[in-house]
C-alpha cells in the first residue's frame, strides 16, 4: 500500500488530491477535467503507473494492478461524486479488473 500511495502521488497532476479512502481503496480530485477524455487518458496514465512491478524489501517483485472508477462533475455534492465514483469501479471490477470504467 505503500508503495502505491507512492506512486499515485508521483502521478498525479500539480494540483490534484490523492488520499487513501480504506484498505486498498484511493481517491484522486482531479481539478478542471471537463472532458471524459481527458479523464479516461488521466486514469489511464494513473493505471498503467500502479501496475508496475513492485519490488520487495527481501528481494524480489510483486505485480499490481488496478481498477478506476471515474465520476465527473462541477455540481454534484461529494458524497454524490464519490458514490458514482464507486459504482463505475465496480462496474470494472466486475468488467475484469485492471480497467478503467466511468
Amino acid at each position: 500500500l505503500t508503495a502505491t500511495a507512492e506512486r499515485l502521488r508521483a502521478l498525479v497532476r500539480p494540483g490534484d488530491s490523492a488520499a487513501r479512502l480504506g484498505g486498498d481503496e484511493f481517491v484522486v480530485v482531479a481539478e478542471d477535467v471537463d472532458d471524459p477524455v481527458v479523464a479516461l487518458a488521466l486514469a489511464e496514465r494513473i493505471r498503467a503507473g500502479i501496475a508496475r512491478p513492485v519490488s520487495l524489501p527481501g528481494g524480489g517483485t510483486i505485480g499490481v494492478s488496478c481498477s478506476i472508477g471515474i465520476a465527473r462533475s462541477a455540481v454534484l455534492a461529494p458524497e454524490t461524486l464519490l458514490r458514482e465514483a464507486d459504482e463505475a469501479l465496480y462496474r470494472a471490477k466486475a468488467l475484469g479488473r485492471d480497467r478503467s470504467e466511468g
